[in-house]
């Protein structure tokens, strides 16, 4: 999410999207550290128990935080796709030229989201509707199939395009032209 609003500030199209440009950064960033806590204290909790109750309330919490997180990156994608579709008009092709890749960067928002995000929540709540001795908590390797594998991949497509330091040559250059321009 913080890269995403990097890129929008980079192009100068954080207004296409559909939250409040003001707001952006701060909705996104306390969805994320509440839902973390939630997710936290659901497994710290199912983690240090043994009573029935207090397994079923963390199993609750868990539920419930991977729902509302499946909601937010539902609208985090959306959100993507509406800005996506209104930065690639013609009126916008002067800020393309800044970025001239920015729809294959943008895929890497798409990738994350579609596979580490969604996918990685419908997985866990499959699993925490299968119970303690179900088929995904029982074995081993769904979750580095359906988890660890999906995170590493999107994670080195982001290391081998590090948006934020092409955002910041960008920035940089922009500053310099604009440096330049008012010396003349």
């Amino acid at each position: 999410n913080l890269t995403q609003v990097k890129m929008m500030r980079c192009l100068k199209s954080e207004n296409l999207g559909l939250l409040p440009t003001q707001l952006r950064l701060p909705i996104y960033l306390a969805s994320n550290i509440v839902l973390f806590l939630l997710q936290g204290t659901g497994a710290m909790i199912l983690a240090l128990t043994h009573k029935a109750a207090l397994i079923e309330s963390a199993a609750n919490i868990l539920t419930a935080s991977y729902v509302c997180q499946m909601v937010f990156w539902i609208f985090t994608l959306v959100e993507n796709i509406f800005w996506t579709v209104r930065f690639g008009r013609p009126s916008f092709a002067n800020i393309q030229l800044m970025m001239p890749h920015w729809k294959l960067y943008n895929q890497l928002f798409g990738l994350a989201i579609s596979i580490i995000a969604i996918g990685r929540n419908l997985m866990r709540l499959t699993q925490l509707g299968m119970g303690s001795d179900g088929f995904l908590a029982v074995n081993e390797w769904p979750s580095y199939a359906f988890d660890y594998y999906q995170t590493a991949v999107v994670l080195m497509a982001w290391g081998i395009f590090y948006l934020p330091g092409i955002c910041k040559e960008i920035e940089f250059k922009h500053v310099h032209q604009v440096f330049q321009h008012s010396e003349c």
